[in-house]
């Protein structure tokens, strides 16, 4: 029998992480589609941004569950696993701006828009990218940077009560 103490400690600390990433994306996942059934039941004007969100949630679920489980996966799952790796990882910045341009009005609203099209403009680069036999990452430093900014103009607006209050 297999205790614990036999373990190698660098194979424990994999085993550890893997099953924090299986929780972490499995609940991402589970709040995702419940959030979307919650928008298909509704159907009424403003459950709009509920799509979003649902949709935000489980690409960003997707990501540390594909991780952490591609070992044990069947063979066609793992050759599609650096596809929708590269797909949901560039995917979940457009969907996270488009639940915020969805709570938001005016200037802010159309600023969100903006970014929701720079956003997608650099994931279709680094899906490109990819499917050319390049690395995707390549792409990661815009995407952080239009992250970072769009997070900023959050934050400025939020910060601000005259701002917010236009918004």
């Amino acid at each position: 029998m297999l205790l614990p103490q036999n373990f190698d400690p660098n194979t424990l600390a994999t085993l550890r992480g893997d099953a924090i990433d299986v929780c972490a994306g499995t609940a991402f996942i589970v709040i995702g589609v419940a959030t979307l059934g919650i928008a298909l039941v509704r159907r009424r004007a403003g459950v709009r941004i509920f799509y979003w969100l649902a949709l935000w949630s489980i690409l960003y679920g997707i990501t540390p569950l594909w991780s952490s489980l591609t070992g044990i996966l069947p063979r066609w799952m793992q050759v599609a696993g650096p596809y929708a790796f590269s797909f949901t990882s560039f995917m979940v910045l457009p969907f996270a701006s488009l639940s915020f341009m969805e709570a938001t009005r005016g200037w802010m609203r159309r600023f969100s828009a903006i970014l929701v099209m720079i956003e997608l403009a650099i994931a279709a680069a680094a899906f490109v990218t990819f499917l050319a036999g390049g690395n995707a990452r390549r792409w990661l430093l815009e995407n952080n940077l239009v992250a970072a900014f769009g997070l900023l103009a959050l934050l400025v607006v939020v910060g601000n009560r005259t701002l917010f209050e236009r918004c």
